[in-house]
């Protein structure tokens, strides 16, 4: 495996362009129909710059690393997985992890530095705890 079947279409990450398709048809069910095609056709033209302009960036990172640091495609992709499993799930996707409050047990999104509910502060004595995913 090299660093390009990290991007290519039916690759570890699945295909990008089906992943954008699937949430275009989904947001074309939940749109008002005045807003639908045009509005979401720009949408995806969009998300498609937004996607290139990540792929490129990329791989001059990857050029970069490779020529100065010695690093290998192996290395690269061992640190795929293992950042994609950090999560617990080996799906392509960097997903954050949700928290469990110490203090009144409900969970709260990662992003988030104290309890939405209790107020409860991350790291205090009433802290909030990753979740573990089943």
């Amino acid at each position: 495996m090299d660093i390009w079947d990290l991007l290519r279409p039916g690759g570890p990450t699945g295909s990008m362009t089906s992943r954008l398709e699937d949430r275009m048809v989904d947001a074309l069910r939940h749109t008002p129909p005045a807003r639908a095609p045009a509005a979401l056709q720009n949408d995806v033209d969009e998300l498609e710059q937004r996607v290139d302009r990540l792929t490129l960036l990329n791989a001059a990172l990857w050029e970069l690393l490779r020529d100065r640091v010695k690093l290998t495609e192996a290395d690269l992709v061992n640190k795929v997985q293992e950042i994609d499993l950090r999560d617990g799930r080996s799906d392509g996707r960097i997903r954050s992890t949700p928290k469990v409050c110490d203090a009144c047990g409900r969970t709260i999104s990662s992003r988030h530095q104290r309890c939405l509910y209790c107020g409860g502060h991350t790291g205090s004595a009433a802290g909030i705890a990753a979740k573990p995913r089943h």
